[in-house]
């Protein structure tokens, strides 16, 4: 099987306590592992070609094993509801 590579985009910093990845074909940046792009090693190279220590490649296996499951606080308050309402 193929070694599939998350780049992460170091230099774009983190959005809380999560690190930024590109997403699917090369389409911004995200937090969500489900929206970011899995590159094979020739187009990981291409992307981070140049980029030292901006653009980094880190196996999708290796991502995985540390990824958590999280709420995201932008839509937490979404959520909100007075205890006396009922659930929909």
């Amino acid at each position: 099987m193929e070694q599939l590579y998350y780049i992460w985009a170091k230099n774009k910093g983190y959005v809380g306590n999560c690190v930024l990845f590109w997403g699917k074909n090369r389409s911004g940046y995200t937090c969500d592992l489900s929206k970011a792009g899995k590159y094979t090693e020739e187009d990981a190279k291409d992307i981070c070609n140049g980029c030292y220590n901006e653009k980094i490649p880190l196996r999708t296996q290796d991502v995985e094993k540390i990824a958590i499951l999280m709420a995201d606080s932008q839509n937490v308050y979404d959520l909100e509801k007075p205890l006396t309402e009922e659930a929909a």
